[in-house]
């Protein structure tokens, strides 16, 4: 698939080692894919820096702002926010978790579901430029941190973790010693770094999730749905956003493609997700 859409992609069986990840246990597997171009991102600073090119550009943005209910009209939308009555022309819910909720605002569904996932920074080092490295087996995964500390995380299970978003359980940091005997047994395949680390800290947040792993970008009446990335969303979200401008330009046509990103599509087979 990397190669069809012009990406570089390495293929080894037996896998070989590289430079920058001498630590990874290449010898227990049978095969590797290496992606030499692609790079780690912090959602963070993303998120930061296109607020701040956002409100250079005059935008007013609100936190800590709710809205409690929606209602469409052939105007536009409107919408209830800490109590207030506004009136928009157009709505874009891209509440990840609670996109199915903001949608039942306004009297629709959306097939997502919210599925729980934990990330641990262990007490062990590995190279600020070793690659993210994925145990497609398991899901087990690592990935440095700026400062050189390892990350690690993973799902180990094969039915949802599902909780509401509104579950304190959903974004907790206690540390879960269960889940972390099943990070060092998994992660551990991936390198020994994992086997004998000692969780420094422990966080979880929630996936956006459809069943085939791919997104929802739909639009009914005046309201756009932006939501089900799966986990991959900071990583779409620009080619998300240029999808859901065709979808709000009236001089646009909207492309066939778009179909496939409808609620209403067939399901197909799930993508990788870890």
């Amino acid at each position: 698939m990397q190669a069809r859409n012009g990406e570089p992609a390495v293929y080894d069986a037996p896998p070989a080692p590289l430079e920058t990840a001498p630590e990874l246990a290449y010898d227990r597997y049978g095969a590797s894919l290496f992606s030499p171009t692609a790079a780690l991102a912090s959602p963070k600073k993303i998120v930061d820096a296109v607020a701040g090119a956002a409100r250079a550009e005059g935008v007013e943005l609100r936190t800590d702002a709710p809205v409690t209910d929606l209602t469409p009209t052939d105007e536009g939308v409107e919408l209830a926010v800490d109590g207030e009555t506004e009136r928009t022309d157009i709505v874009i819910n891209a509440a990840g978790a609670w996109a199915d909720a903001v949608a039942g605002l306004a009297g629709e569904s959306l097939p997502v579901t919210p599925d729980r996932r934990r990330l641990s920074v262990l007490d062990a080092s590995i190279s600020p430029e070793a690659p993210l490295a994925v145990d497609v087996d398991t899901g087990a995964y690592v990935l440095p941190r700026a400062d050189g500390r390892l990350y690690a995380g993973g799902k180990f299970r094969p039915e949802p973790d599902r909780v509401s978003p509104d579950d304190p359980a959903a974004f907790t940091t206690e540390f879960d010693s269960a889940y972390g005997n099943r990070l060092r047994t998994n992660g551990g395949r991936l390198t020994d770094l994992v086997a004998d680390a000692t969780v420094v800290e422990s966080w979880t947040g929630l996936y956006a999730m459809t069943d085939s792993r791919v997104p929802i970008i739909d639009r009914r009446r005046n309201i756009a749905h932006v939501t089900g990335f799966s986990g991959h969303g900071i990583m779409q979200a620009p080619g998300a956003a240029m999808v859901v401008a065709r979808l709000l330009d009236p001089d646009q046509t909207v492309a066939r493609p778009l179909a496939a990103l409808s609620r209403d599509r067939p399901v197909t087979t799930p993508d990788i997700q870890f």
